[in-house]
């Protein structure tokens, strides 16, 4: 309900249990502790600046892990947004990404995928430059346009949704 009241104050308004992601899509993890991971990929969208009127910076880290039948499944295992400045961001998206031992939370990211837009391409060579030679994680530059608006992307993976192979944290 609240959602539904914030969505109409704010003139978008989303339908009860979710429009294209239905909330009973999500599989909600109960155990204490993650399970085995196979690959772990972190996803930013960065901000142009941090000034209020701008969209936020927001970062999800998500693991592949396989099920007792050995089917694949995606947990999302962290995520945050925030406005930084470029170098704050910069920080956090590698504490975030276990570029920084001493961080927590630290997940050991093995790629780091960066929108190309706004502030996108001078963090990924900023981070490049900091950690090039680690071999802490890989950064690719993605342009998501090149699959589609918002809408293509997200009904291109409803499906995984739908299927039950999305899990989160229940804490």
């Amino acid at each position: 309900l609240a959602s539904s009241n914030s969505g109409q104050y704010q003139q978008s308004p989303v339908p009860r249990g979710g429009a294209i992601l239905k909330d009973e899509y999500w599989q909600l993890w109960k155990h204490e502790k993650f399970p085995n991971f196979e690959f772990i990929i972190a996803s930013l969208d960065t901000a142009m600046t941090a000034k209020e009127e701008n969209d936020a910076s927001a970062l999800t880290i998500w693991g592949l892990f396989r099920d007792e039948a050995k089917n694949p499944k995606l947990m999302l295992m962290w995520a945050w947004q925030g406005r930084f400045e470029f170098n704050a961001l910069v920080q956090k998206v590698m504490d975030a990404c276990g570029g920084n031992p001493k961080a927590a939370p630290n997940f050991p990211v093995d790629k780091l995928l960066i929108e190309s837009k706004a502030n996108g391409q001078s963090v990924g060579q900023e981070l490049h430059r900091l950690l090039r030679g680690s071999g802490k994680f890989g950064i690719e530059l993605i342009n998501p346009t090149k699959y589609g608006d918002k809408w293509a992307r997200v009904n291109a993976v409803q499906h995984l949704f739908a299927d039950e192979m999305i899990h989160a944290p229940d804490k």
